[in-house]
C-alpha cells in the first residue's frame, strides 16, 4: 500500500539555480497552454507554464518559472517513485491537474501526484514504471523563455543504438526472409573491406546490404528552430521530411534508415553525433529549414564540416545559429558526456569531408531538380552536428521558412514528398557509387 504523499521520506539532494546550465529532448508538446490553461496560474509563485515532452527516448517535464528556486529530489524503491520537493511554490487548481497531462502509456512514468507538502513547499511524486536515471537542472532564460527547470527521466542503461535498429527493424518485417541473418551480419558489422588491388564485382556495386542510414531531423521539443510568417515550425517541417526520406529509404533492399530523433523531442547536438556513430552509421544527413533576417531570402543549401573558416559569411552565421540550438533546447552543461564532448573537439578527417562533399553534391544536384538552390556549390562551415570523424555527414537546408514563398512550399505535404524523393535519390545514388569499395572500416 502507498503511503500518503505527505509522508514520503526525503534524504534530499539539494539543487540551486543560478548557474548558466542546459539540457535537451522530448516530444509532442503537451502542456498548460495545450490545455487552455494560462500563465495566470500561478502568478504568485511565478509558475508561467508546464509543459511534458515524452518519448521513447526519455521523457522531458519542463517548469518555467519567473523566479529562483530551491529543489530537492530523491529516488525511492518498493515502490519506486521519484520524489521532488520545489521550494516557495504553491499549489492552485490548475497546478493540481498537472497529472492529467502525463500520457497513460509513458514509458517512464505510471502516474504523477502534486501536493502541497509544507505552506511553501509543492511536492511531486513520479510513480514509475522502471529504473531510471533522472537528470534535473535549471536554464536560465534564453529566446523566447524565462527561467526553466527540466526534469529528465533516462532509462537506467542506455540501450545500444544499433541493437535498437535490428530490433525496429525485425518487428516490422519479421516474416523477411533472411533477416534473422541480416540482423546477425548487422551486429557484427565485420565486412571486409576491398584491398587497392582488388576489382570489386558488379555484383558488389549494388549492394547495398547493411548500410545505415541516419536521419537527423534538426531542433525538436523546447527548440522550435526556425519559425516562418505565419508561425510554421522548423521542428516539424523537417521531423516530417525525415519520416517520409525513411520510409523511401526502407523500401531499398538491405538499407536501414534510422531516425536520429524519431519524434518532437530535443536530442543534444553531442548526442545526435554520438547515437550515429553508435549506430555505425554508413551516412548522416541532417534536416532543416533555413531562415534569415531578409525575407527575400530562398533556396535550397547543403553543408559539410570546415577544418578551418567558414566558406562564406552566410554559412559562418548559419552554423553559429544552430549550434546554439543546445542552450535553447536546454542541456546540462555539468552532465554532458565526456566522449560527446571530445568528438565535439575532435577534427573531422580530411576523407570524411571529401565524401561528405561528394553526397552533398548529389544531394544539391537532386534538389536543384524540384527548387531553386540558394547556391549552387556545396558550402563548409563548423556546424557542431557533423563533427563525427567516421561517418559522412551533410546539413541540408531545404528552403528557407522565413521567405513567405517557401514556408507556403515547405506547409504542403506534397512539397514534403518532393524532398523527401530528392534527398532519397541523392543518397542512394551515393552508397551505390561507393558501395564498390567495400564497408569503411569501424
Amino acid at each position: 500500500m502507498r503511503k500518503p504523499l505527505i509522508d514520503l521520506p526525503l534524504s534530499h539532494t539539494t539543487t540551486r539555480l543560478g548557474r548558466r546550465e542546459l539540457f535537451i529532448k522530448g516530444l509532442g508538446l503537451l502542456g498548460i497552454e495545450a490545455l487552455g490553461w494560462t500563465s495566470s496560474l500561478a502568478h504568485a509563485a511565478g509558475l508561467l507554464g508546464v509543459r511534458v515532452w515524452p518519448s521513447q527516448a526519455y521523457t522531458r517535464v519542463t517548469l518555467e518559472l519567473e523566479q529562483r528556486l530551491v529543489v530537492q529530489h530523491q529516488l525511492l524503491e518498493h515502490p519506486l517513485r521519484l520524489v521532488i520537493d520545489l521550494q516557495d511554490l504553491q499549489v492552485d487548481a490548475a497546478l493540481r491537474q498537472l497529472p492529467s497531462i502525463i500520457p497513460a502509456d509513458d514509458p517512464w512514468i505510471a502516474q504523477l501526484r502534486v501536493g502541497q507538502f509544507q505552506p511553501r513547499i509543492v511536492r511531486l511524486v513520479f510513480d514509475l514504471r522502471q529504473a531510471v536515471r533522472v537528470e534535473i537542472f535549471e536554464s536560465l532564460p534564453v529566446g523566447p523563455y524565462q527561467r526553466r527547470w527540466m526534469i529528465d527521466l533516462h532509462p537506467d542503461r542506455e540501450p545500444d543504438a544499433l541493437q535498437a535498429l535490428l530490433n525496429r527493424r525485425f518487428a516490422a518485417k519479421s516474416d523477411e526472409p533472411g533477416l534473422e541473418q541480416l540482423i546477425e551480419d548487422l551486429a557484427k558489422r565485420e565486412v571486409k573491406t576491398a584491398t587497392p588491388s582488388e576489382k570489386p564485382s558488379l555484383a558488389s556495386t549494388a549492394n547495398l546490404t547493411g548500410r545505415i542510414i541516419a536521419i537527423d531531423a534538426g531542433h525538436g521539443g523546447e527548440d522550435p528552430g526556425a519559425v516562418g510568417p505565419t508561425g510554421l515550425k522548423e521542428k516539424d517541417v523537417v521531423l516530417d521530411v525525415a519520416r517520409k526520406l525513411a520510409e523511401r529509404l526502407a523500401g531499398v533492399e538491405g538499407l536501414r534508415p534510422a531516425l536520429i530523433r524519431e519524434s518532437d523531442y530535443f536530442v543534444p547536438l553531442g548526442q545526435r553525433v554520438r547515437k550515429a556513430r553508435a549506430l555505425k552509421a554508413d551516412v548522416m544527413l541532417s534536416v532543416h529549414a533555413d531562415a534569415f533576417t531578409e525575407a527575400r531570402a530562398r533556396g535550397a543549401s547543403a553543408f559539410v564540416l570546415s577544418e578551418g573558416a567558414a566558406s562564406s559569411a552566410s554559412a559562418r552565421y548559419l552554423a553559429q545559429k544552430e549550434n546554439a540550438a543546445d542552450e535553447l533546447g536546454g542541456v546540462d552543461l555539468r552532465r554532458r558526456d565526456k566522449d560527446a564532448t571530445r568528438i565535439l573537439l575532435e577534427l573531422s578527417t580530411r576523407t570524411q569531408i571529401r565524401e561528405s562533399s561528394e553526397l552533398a553534391n548529389l544531394l544539391l544536384g537532386e534538389l536543384g531538380r524540384i527548387g531553386r538552390l540558394h547556391k549552387p556549390k556545396v558550402e563548409r562551415a563548423g556546424f557542431a552536428v557533423l563533427r563525427s570523424p567516421d561517418v559522412p555527414s551533410v546539413l541540408v537546408e531545404t528552403a528557407f521558412i522565413s521567405n513567405p514563398e517557401e514556408e507556403q512550399r515547405l506547409a504542403d505535404a506534397n512539397y514534403r514528398d518532393q524532398l523527401a524523393d530528392a534527398l532519397h535519390k541523392g543518397i542512394k545514388q551515393y552508397l551505390v557509387a561507393n558501395a564498390a569499395t567495400g564497408a569503411r572500416p569501424r
